[in-house]
């Protein structure tokens, strides 16, 4: 009689599938050959141990299969009814004396098979016999999966090649080719060598931001062990990637992850210092696996950490060291900092280049050196949330896989980086090659077409925009950063607007931020996001949060004199560092904004009707009055803007009649402007106190509105063209339409 309580998890387990397979051969007796074919094709201890013994274990399998179809099956459903033959009852008593002579406590898969081995069945001994599986050829396999290890409880085959089951061996990796090429990085794996041969405390982990190559730095080390170039204390050594993650997983009771990780730490130690044991993302460790009375993986290393015994290198970054392991003195006193900074653009070209073999292989597509170089540059320029080299890489990985996917055959060219970085931000591709230096020197005369009378705003701003472009800027701060005066209705918020469409390719990269909204003290926590603990602090904040998702646009401050002093010491330190730190801790990167404030300050001198040096040096000493000394010097330029002439209207009702035609060309409507009907609206839309914002309500008023009346009444139709002309009578107009052909 079979005792199943005697049987580890694993033998249970083998039972168990056994009796599924008498259900699908519709058979119910449960015999020697479900088990050994489960015990064949089934991933456990049976299966390495025929593994190891080098068994062809589908031929095996087939041959043991062809007996199982042989057996009788029932006719009709098959029922709940199992019975175990007395040739399987007699095999597990066999195991019994197996595990006897092995001194373990538990009968375990490999005991089954032992006792399989020395079975008498012709039919099966032939089979067995054939693939030369013996006791004595079991008995040595064995060896080499245990080791030392015996069976004491019920999970103790889980022990078994721990290290094989829950790592990766790094070393043989890079022995068989497997690896990427590291290039560069001398300094990190030299560190790396000089504190591994140190006799005590030789644990190093490495800290830097995701994606900079913290794991490329160990695999160096690997193919340098490899390739025997470390120092004689490393050579011969062994670098595994041990799996926490998987150590815990299916660990169902209390207590089961400790005995993985002392079954690790264990033949490792039996080792005596032939491997290294590299583990990923490190503050994992701190916490893994604890539960109600059991101890986490950090307190269980520290003491063969301590001892030289237990070599380890790590990786994490610098916030998850300081919230996990900092925190830990204990533990933190046993592992040496090596810092992995982020690459430049240079070395990243040249990781890139390394690379560029092994991506060509995959993708079956040639990769130029323009696409090298551009996924560098634009991957340093235009994707600041990530870092060096990891997104280079990953530009050219994705543009290679579009090409593959699209079936082109294509080469992967700068077009084809540019293409997917303007995918990624939501920059437009032209505004990334060369065709931007010709935009850059035209810059004027294409904001000209959007903003009348303001020619040194906009010359300014141009020059503010070529001078970052060219590479001159200072990279720590913003593009540009402008202080825009004069009365309402001039044109200092339509030349931001202008400027975000010029640069970003849409007015949607534009940013505003009503600074009357941020009067109060507690105002700034809406900018940057709430502190912990307080109400919205998962929301972010509106500046920072609109920022950080889209780092690439003009943000304008509103009537920047209103806002609270607290509120504009914040904005000193974006002027200064041209970045910010939210509510959540993050850094938000502004390098790559304009920042735009605007003001009302002084806007009475204009409408006094004094010269413009007076008036500019009233202006100046107003502003010095209402901002700090140090907020004004941090603005690139203070620009005026000069009020609006009869003429410069007359300009504005050309852009808007463009405007008006265009909205009407979308149902098909034409729209002609005589010359006398231009001057009549310019007139009634002239005001110097208000600049051209009654333009546009005598637009709305004379010819918008009447238009719309046309057009609902049907007289208007698609087709049709209409002509505004001066009426008889002064300051109006009349609308005639012509029917289309």
């Amino acid at each position: 009689m079979i005792r199943f309580d005697k049987l580890t998890e694993g033998a249970q387990e083998l039972f168990h599938e056994a009796q599924d397979l008498l259900r699908r051969y519709k058979q119910n007796q449960l015999d020697v050959e479900q088990i050994l074919y489960v015990l064949v094709t089934k991933e456990g201890v049976g299966r390495e141990i025929l593994q190891e013994m080098g068994i062809n274990l589908a031929g095996l399998a087939k041959e043991i299969d062809i007996l199982l179809q042989a057996k009788p099956s029932l006719s009709g459903a098959v029922g709940t009814q199992i019975y175990i033959t007395p040739r399987l009852d007699a095999v597990v008593t066999g195991a019994q004396l197996e595990a006897e002579r092995l001194r373990d406590e538990f009968i375990g898969v490999d005991h089954l098979l032992l006792s399989l081995s020395r079975i008498t069945d012709p039919q099966l001994k032939r089979i067995l016999d054939h693939h030369q599986i013996t006791p004595e050829a079991i008995y040595t396999a064995l060896r080499k999966v245990r080791g030392e290890q015996r069976l004491t409880d019920r999970t103790s085959e889980e022990q078994y090649q721990v290290l094989k089951k829950y790592s990766i061996n790094l070393t043989q990796m890079a022995s068989r080719n497997e690896l990427d090429p590291v290039i560069g990085r001398e300094e990190e794996i030299r560190r790396l060598e000089q504190i591994l041969a140190r006799r005590r405390k030789n644990n190093p982990v490495l800290i830097g931001e995701p994606g900079v190559g913290k794991t490329a730095v160990v695999e160096g080390l690997a193919q340098r062990i490899t390739d025997s170039e470390v120092c004689d204390a490393l050579k011969g050594k062994e670098i595994i990637a041990l799996d926490v993650a998987a150590m815990v997983a299916g660990s169902k009771f209390r207590g089961e992850f400790e005995d993985r990780l002392k079954a690790v730490i264990k033949e490792i130690t039996a080792q005596a210092g032939k491997t290294i044991v590299f583990i990923d993302e490190i503050h994992t460790i701190v916490g893994a696996g604890a539960a109600e009375g059991a101890i986490d993986a950090a307190n269980m290393l520290k003491e063969p950490l301590s001892r030289g015994k237990f070599q380890l290198i790590g990786a994490t970054t610098l916030d998850e060291y300081r919230e996990h392991i900092e925190k830990d003195a204990a533990l933190e006193r046993r592992l040496q900092k090596v810092y992995v900074r982020e690459p430049d653009v240079e070395e990243t070209a040249a990781i890139l280049e390394g690379l560029r073999k092994k991506l060509e292989e995959h993708h079956h597509i040639e990769i130029t050196d323009e696409a090298i170089n551009a996924a560098a540059k634009l991957a340093e320029r235009y994707i600041s949330e990530r870092f060096l080299p990891d997104k280079a890489i990953d530009l050219v990985d994705e543009a290679a896989s579009r090409i593959r996917v699209d079936g082109s055959g294509k080469k992967v060219e700068e077009a084809e980086i540019a293409a997917l970085v303007a995918q990624w931000t939501g920059i437009p591709v032209e505004r990334m090659l060369s065709e931007e230096r010709t935009r850059l020197a035209q810059m004027e005369e294409i904001l000209h077409q959007r903003v009348v009378n303001q020619r040194e705003g906009v010359r300014a701003v141009a020059e503010a925009v070529r001078h970052s472009r060219a590479g001159l800027a200072d990279p720590r701060q913003p593009i540009g950063t402008f202080l825009f005066l004069g009365p309402t209705g001039v044109g200092k918020t339509e030349l931001a607007k202008a400027l975000a469409a010029f640069l970003f390719g849409s007015e949607n990269s534009l940013q505003r931020i009503d600074m009357s909204e941020y009067m109060e003290r507690h105002a700034v926590a809406r900018l940057i996001g709430s502190p912990p603990g307080y109400v919205g602090y998962e929301e972010g904040g509106q500046l920072t949060e609109a920022v950080r998702r889209r780092p690439y646009q003009v943000v304008l401050f509103d009537e920047v004199e209103k806002a609270h002093p607290q509120v504009m010491n914040l904005l000193l330190q974006l002027l200064d560092e041209g970045r910010l730190t939210d509510g959540h801790g993050r850094t938000v990167d502004f390098r790559h904004t304009i920042i735009i404030m605007t003001s009302n300050v002084g806007s009475e001198h204009f409408a006094a009707e004094l010269a413009e040096e007076e008036a500019r040096k009233k202006i100046d000493e107003e502003l010095k009055h209402l901002f700090r000394p140090e907020f004004l010097n941090r603005i690139d330029e203070i620009i005026i803007f000069h009020p609006l002439s009869e003429e410069a209207i007359l300009e504005i009702v050309d852009l808007k009649a463009v405007l008006l035609n265009d909205r009407l060309t979308e149902q098909g409507i034409s729209l002609s402007l005589t010359t006398e009907a231009k001057k009549v609206l310019a007139k009634e839309g002239f005001d110097p106190h208000y600049g051209a914002r009654p333009l546009e309500r005598a637009l709305k008023r004379l010819v918008e509105n009447p238009i719309a009346m046309k057009i609902v009444e049907g007289e208007v139709k698609e087709g049709d063209v209409v002509t505004v002309d001066a009426a008889a009578m002064a300051n109006a107009v009349v609308i005639r339409h012509q029917r289309g052909e």
